[in-house]
């Protein structure tokens, strides 16, 4: 999580993801990529799944996690997503300003027609 191609808002997330084996996981291997950069010392990891909860920019982001079991199989795990900006904000900022143009219109039009 994120899920792939998702857009995310916000600016703090929680990377996750499970994982299983029969054999058990080798917690020693997990690799925990974001954007080219190692994350797994920052990370959440127990035999079941990894977390990490990161601020991230607007933008592309893509993550790569990498495990083994304990037997020596490597599987990896790669995804992208978009962080957007966020909307509720936004749109709040956006009726504000209609309300100071609106506002404005108004005194515009009370001054070219003055009350007798």
């Amino acid at each position: 999580m994120p899920k792939n191609n998702s857009a995310v808002y916000g600016q703090q997330f929680l990377i996750a993801c499970n994982y299983s084996d029969d054999n058990g996981i080798a917690l020693s291997s997990l690799s925990l990529i974001v954007d080219g950069t190692e994350y797994v010392a920052n990370a959440t990891a127990t035999p079941s799944g990894i977390s990490l909860n990161l601020s991230l920019l607007v933008g592309m982001h893509a993550v790569i996690l990498t495990v083994s079991d304990m037997a020596g199989n490597v599987a990896e795990a790669s995804w992208a997503f978009t962080v957007s900006y966020d909307l509720v904000p936004l749109a709040i900022m956006a009726a504000v300003m209609a309300i100071v143009v609106i506002g404005s219109v108004v005194a515009v039009k009370r001054r070219r027609h003055p009350v007798h």
